[in-house]
């Protein structure tokens, strides 16, 4: 019995160990991927990136207050054009859940996707009853 219990005792420590290296893995990739940007640089930042097949690309920079049409590739980078009045969609590329329940309140009015869910289940129910 006492062999069963230590061997116990050793599995639950392993996972408390094993959970703990797991979150702080997680928190540490998140601070240092706040911190990290890809895409932005102190006086510029890719606004966006069009593939265009093979090796090309299409891009938009914003260098200050101007943005710039280039193009990419094995070559080098190509300055196209500035891009005089253009806006930036300013619209926050929020997380899935608050993407999820924007959809849901587009399709499924304000109740989101568990009204659409007790919707179609009561739909399913009453054609159950003819």
């Amino acid at each position: 019995m006492g062999d069963l219990f230590s061997v116990f005792l050793k599995v639950l420590y392993f996972l408390i160990i094993f959970g703990i290296i797991i979150l702080l893995a997680y928190y540490t990739t998140k601070v240092v991927g706040k911190r990290v940007s890809v895409n932005a640089g102190r006086y510029m930042r890719i606004i966006d990136t069009l593939y265009m097949g093979g090796d090309r690309n299409l891009i938009i920079v914003k260098v200050k207050d101007e943005y710039l049409l280039m193009s990419g590739s094995n070559r080098g980078m190509e300055f196209i054009k500035e891009l005089d009045g253009f806006e930036e969609d300013t619209r926050a590329e929020g997380n899935f859940e608050s993407y999820l329940k924007g959809y849901g309140i587009q399709k499924c009015g304000r109740s989101g996707i568990f009204g659409l869910i007790r919707k179609l289940k009561s739909d399913g129910d009453e054609t159950d009853d003819r």
